[in-house]
C-alpha cells in the first residue's frame, strides 16, 4: 500500500504534497524478522560494550563542585553549573584509549534532567592497573542567580543533583559506570556559617 498527501486552502481544490510514500507492512506491537534481527544486534552490541568497557573501567576517586559559567556581558547574573571530577582505573586486561565519557545531571527528587556534558579522554593509552589523571565533566546547564553570594544564601532551597556517568568507545554503546551525588559547594566561594 502507498499513500499520497494532499492539502488545500479554503476555496481551492486539493493539491498533492511531496512524493508517494510507502506504508510499512508491519502491525503495531508486532515485530517482523528485520526488527527482531535489529533488536538482537543491538542486544549483542550492548553486551560487547559491557564486556569491553564496563568490565575494564572503574571510577576510583571523585569530587564535585559547582563552577561559575557566567558569560561576558552578563554582569547582572551569575550562572553556576555542576562539575564532576573523577579518576578512572583500568581494571581490565588490555589498554584503554580514546574513551568518551558522558555525565547526565539529574535532580534527585524527581529524576528530571538538568543537563549533560561529554568529554573525550584517555588520549594516551591507560594500561591495565593504571589510574588516569583527573577527568572533568561539566553540565551545559545549571542555576542562575543575581550573584554567587545569592546562591549561598539560598543553599537550603537548592534541589539536590546527582550525575549518571557513562563511558564508551567508538563503535560501542554507552555503559553506566556509576551514579554520584553532586555537592552543594561553589568553586571560589567561602561559606561562612553564622550562629543564630
Amino acid at each position: 500500500m502507498r499513500v499520497r498527501l494532499f492539502a488545500r486552502t479554503k476555496g481551492s481544490g486539493p493539491t498533492p504534497i511531496g512524493d508517494v510514500y510507502s506504508i510499512k507492512q508491519q502491525i503495531e506491537g508486532l515485530m517482523d524478522e528485520s526488527d527482531k534481527q535489529a533488536a538482537l544486534e543491538r542486544e549483542s552490541l550492548i553486551k560487547k560494550s559491557f564486556e569491553k568497557i564496563g568490565k575494564s573501567l572503574q571510577i576510583v576517586s571523585y569530587d564535585s563542585i559547582w563552577v561559575d559559567q557566567s558569560r561576558l556581558g552578563s554582569k547582572k547574573k551569575s550562572v553556576i553549573v555542576p562539575s564532576f571530577i573523577f579518576r578512572i582505573k583500568n581494571i581490565g586486561v588490555s589498554p584503554m584509549k580514546d574513551v568518551i565519557f558522558k555525565g547526565v545531571f539529574l535532580f534527585q527528587d524527581n529524576e528530571d534532567k538538568l543537563g549533560e556534558g561529554i568529554v573525550v579522554d584517555l588520549k594516551k593509552s591507560l594500561n591495565p592497573g593504571e589510574t588516569s589523571k583527573d577527568i572533568v565533566i561539566k553540565s551545559e546547564l545549571g542555576y542562575t542567580a543575581s550573584s554567587k553570594v545569592a546562591f549561598i544564601k539560598n543553599i537550603k532551597n537548592w534541589r539536590k543533583v546527582k550525575v549518571n556517568v557513562f563511558a564508551k568507545q567508538v563503535n560501542y554503546e554507552y555503559v553506566l559506570l556509576g551514579v554520584y551525588p553532586i555537592s552543594q559547594e561553589i568553586d571560589g566561594v567561602k561559606v561562612v556559617y553564622q550562629l543564630p
